[in-house]
Formats: structure tokens, C-alpha cells, sequence
């Protein structure tokens, strides 16, 4: 069995916190290196919305800050699309989550467009402090 190729935690106290810190604003966004598969990813955005987007109450002001982040960098939304997050969601490969900071200070989950989870679903998440949404690993 190989070793983890990053273990930070090796070097103190696990922490939840993410890992913030400011980058130049046209490096936000990397290369869209997963450009072939779009056209699969905005056929399950259109046939199975209630499965890939959610949304809760409140977290429209950030979907709207994030969509604007990403046209600004990828371009315009393909395709008329019920919300902000979605229309950004169907100009990148990338699937997009919004993380507000709540008044306890953690960061929650409040929306999505999530086409290529790993082992979750966003109906399960959504809601969720940054903490919940990473349970633990299978054989860590």
C-alpha cells in the first residue's frame, strides 16, 4: 500500500477551516481540461435538475457573485438555464458549490450544481457545515 501523498494533519491539530488565501483573479478559474464532457454534464443538468441543483433560501446573492466570476472568465451561460449558478454551471466542466460563512462561523453549504460528486449527493449535503460534508475515508 502506498502513503497519502498529502497528510497535513501530520503537522498539528486537525483543523475544518478551509484553507484560504488570495490568488490573482484570473488564476481563480483553471483550465477547463474536462471540456469534452460538457455536453453530458448539460444533459444531466436539463434531465435530472432535481438530482444535480439545489438551492437554499438566502444563497442567491452568492450564486449570482459566482456566476459573474465565472463568465468573467469562461464566457457566457449555453442555453437559457432556470438560475444564475446553473447558467455558470453549463459554461465549465467544473461542478460549482456555494460556501457561506453562517453567524456561528461556519461555512454551510447552501448550493450547488454538482454533476460529478465523489461517493455523495447534493440533496444529502446541502445544508451541511464544511465538517459534514467530508465524512471519513474507507481505509484512512
Amino acid at each position: 500500500m502506498r502513503a497519502p501523498p498529502y497528510l497535513p494533519f501530520l503537522n498539528g491539530p486537525l483543523s475544518l477551516a478551509p484553507g484560504l488565501r488570495p490568488i490573482a483573479p484570473e488564476a481563480w478559474l483553471c483550465p477547463d481540461t474536462e471540456a469534452g464532457a460538457i455536453e453530458e454534464k448539460r444533459a444531466l443538468m436539463r434531465d435530472r435538475r432535481g438530482e444535480v441543483y439545489g438551492a437554499r433560501e438566502g444563497s442567491e446573492l452568492a450564486a449570482l457573485e459566482l456566476a459573474a466570476a465565472v463568465h468573467a472568465v469562461a464566457g457566457p451561460a449555453v442555453g437559457d438555464w432556470p438560475s444564475a449558478l446553473e447558467g455558470a454551471a453549463s459554461a465549465v466542466s467544473d461542478d460549482l458549490c456555494v460556501l457561506i460563512k453562517d453567524s456561528e462561523g461556519l461555512w454551510r453549504l447552501e448550493a450547488g450544481s454538482l454533476c460529478a460528486p465523489t461517493f455523495w449527493r447534493l440533496d444529502e449535503k446541502l445544508g451541511e457545515p464544511l465538517g459534514g460534508l467530508h465524512g471519513p475515508v474507507p481505509g484512512a
